[in-house]
């Protein structure tokens, strides 16, 4: 079974075992990046609240916080925060920055960062209209390259704002678990093709688990219009399955999950006995909420190691619709349970 204790030297074929290992060390030669994030914030309680928030995602990203502007512009070594100057790029994925109505001395320090460093990503946070903001950074000639978050803001607005969205797929491993959510079908699908091409691109074998009211032609259909052109040959010579996520997960209306680990153990020794380096899913998880099943679904994926150690990467694609039902407690062991996150806005 697909478990942290399962000794990836015990796959079939193991004549192919060398070959496999010089390909999964050539990718895989660099680790992935953790997110790093600066907040200045001067409110306690509001510091408080982003440190809990971290806590969550603590495993993924890297928090840094000030209050004060002059360390958010130079830098404090004590909290080793590297100064901002021409010469150097920014330590910071993002920087979140508090703006309080009448108090815009902060947005003429983001103006004085963006100067030096143009492509930083910066995210104001405010208890105001977003457009008084807008105005003021206009007046300042500060006009581009902000996003603007409306306090109080919850979890997974904070999440889609800090969360990479750019390349997201470039750094995943062959040993991720990877938690996605998604707005719409049709930026679902998109990332479903993106994801798809990396795997066929990497000699994968992959699966796309698909919503039971989507059909297969009609799957297949979007699939080569979104840039998947040869999607027929795939299916034709085994490099791409499509099942509908019902089959695979509830066949019986019941979510068993030692038959669902059985499966994944069955496909990732199918793509070792094909030759390839390991097994590539798009999963869309609906059907355990369609079905009345979270609570099942939310402990099948804590049963799930929250990174592999054999060939296999699967992204579980939620509806935000459907983690937004979810207890805190229960999205909480979600996060826990993956290594990597891709919260889209």
């Amino acid at each position: 079974m697909i478990t942290p204790a399962h000794d990836p030297k015990n796959y079939l074929f193991k004549e192919n075992k060398a070959e496999h290992d010089i390909k999964m060390a050539n990718l895989y030669a660099a680790d992935k990046k953790k997110i790093s994030i600066l907040v200045f914030e001067t409110d306690p309680d509001i510091q408080y609240l982003y440190q809990e928030y971290m806590k969550i995602i603590s495993p993924h990203v890297s928090c840094t916080i000030v209050d004060d502007i002059e360390k958010m512009i130079n830098g404090n070594d004590s909290l080793n925060v590297n100064k901002f100057n021409p010469t150097q790029k920014s330590n910071f994925d993002t920087i979140i920055v508090d703006v309080n109505v009448g108090d815009y001395d902060v947005i003429r320090a983001v103006k004085i960062i963006l100067q030096t460093i143009p492509k930083q990503k910066i995210i104001f946070t405010t208890t105001a209209n977003p457009r008084t903001i807008k105005n003021e950074m206009s007046c300042q000639g500060l006009v581009s390259g902000v996003h603007i978050l409306r306090k109080p803001f919850s979890f997974s607005d904070l999440l889609s704002v800090i969360s990479p969205t750019k390349d997201k797929f470039d750094k995943l491993k062959l040993t991720d678990h990877v938690l996605a959510s998604y707005n719409s079908m049709q930026e679902e699908l998109t990332d479903a093709v993106d994801f798809i091409k990396k795997g066929i691109d990497s000699d994968e074998l992959n699966l796309l688990l698909i919503r039971n009211d989507m059909a297969v032609e009609y799957t297949i259909g979007v699939l080569r219009s979104k840039g998947l052109l040869n999607v027929d040959t795939l299916l034709e010579d085994g490099s791409l399955i499509i099942i509908k996520n019902a089959k695979w997960y509830i066949p019986d209306g019941r979510v068993d999950v030692p038959r669902i680990m059985d499966q994944w153990d069955a496909l990732v020794n199918r793509s070792i006995q094909q030759k390839k380096l390991g097994l590539r899913a798009f999963c869309m998880m609906d059907c355990f909420f369609e079905n009345g099943f979270s609570t099942e679904l939310v402990d099948y994926e804590c049963y799930l190691p929250s990174q592999f150690q054999i060939p296999v990467i699967p992204l579980c694609a939620y509806r935000q619709m459907d983690l937004d039902c979810l207890a805190e407690k229960d999205k909480k062991r979600l996060i826990e349970c993956h290594n990597h996150m891709i919260i889209c806005e």
